[in-house]
């Protein structure tokens, strides 16, 4: 999977869409998945790359949230996770 860096000083209200991507050597198809249970939205394109979107809570002042995302071909898989930090 290809990493996606951590986000610092992100303010309430702020929309992200955040591309995800993984490749696999065999070619075999790809299954992506990524969240953290914060409200977001993931499409996975089934094509080795989906996009997650996501809006900070506009009640949130200073927090950081973390995602996780992973990739399988039914016999390997891969994962990752990053942090979104508002304030």
């Amino acid at each position: 999977m290809t990493r996606v860096a951590d986000i610092a000083g992100a303010k309430p209200g702020q929309s992200f869409a955040i591309s995800i991507s993984a490749t696999d050597p065999d070619k075999d198809a790809i299954s992506l998945s990524c969240g953290g249970g914060n409200g977001e939205k993931f499409t996975d394109y089934k094509n080795g790359t989906g996009l997650l979107e996501w809006v900070v809570p506009l009640d949130v002042r200073s927090s950081t949230f973390r995602f996780g995302c992973s990739a399988s071909d039914g016999k390997l898989s891969g994962s990752m996770s990053f942090m979104i930090s508002v304030g």
